[in-house]
């Protein structure tokens, strides 16, 4: 009797040791590297190399800002300039890696109401965007699907200075870059 319940706990004890053999390789193996482990799968399976995955979840570097009235960039209409102060931002604009446009800069001496600058192709808006600005008084830039950015002052005229930091806004799905 006693070596037929020695058998038989050999045998449950094999059998158990058969039957969670794969789970115990399983959790060995995969302990600690279950993201290089996926990783490993995704590769085997071809969805995309190593190399092509780095290149699409990448983040894409924001351009530098690009300064109206410099060389090869949008020139000021209408009377419109870089605000004279000394310490005081030069209008322009960038891309980010999400397609928002950024704004900045100090503009002033421009007729109220007429185009400060036009936005290229690739930076415009798909609709009309009125967006408030800093200035004595207060007013409103208005940027236009075509790309005309202006300013509508509400502010007392001997003040013509109006402040762009901060404005931003996102492309719209049609605004192509110019040919």
């Amino acid at each position: 009797m006693r070596r037929s319940l020695a058998l038989l706990a050999v045998t449950v004890l094999a059998i158990g040791a058969l039957t969670l053999a794969p789970v115990s390789a399983h959790l060995t193996r995969n302990t600690g590297h279950v993201g290089r482990h996926a990783w490993q799968q995704v590769i085997k399976k071809k969805v995309f190399t190593k190399k092509q995955a780095d290149q699409r979840f990448a983040r894409r570097a924001a351009e530098p800002f690009r300064i109206v009235g410099t060389a090869g960039e949008p020139a000021f209409q209408n009377g419109w300039e870089n605000w004279g102060m000394s310490d005081a931002s030069l209008a322009g604009f960038f891309k980010d890696s999400e397609s928002i446009v950024r704004l900045k800069g100090v503009v002033a001496e421009g007729a109220d109401g007429t185009t400060v600058f036009e936005l290229p192709g690739g930076y415009r808006p798909s609709e009309t965007l009125i967006l408030p600005v800093g200035a004595v008084g207060g007013g409103v830039v208005i940027v236009q699907s075509s790309g005309s950015l202006s300013i509508q002052c509400v502010c007392d005229t001997s003040s013509r200075a109006f402040g762009l930091d901060g404005l931003t806004f996102r492309i719209g799905p049609g605004s192509a870059p110019d040919p």
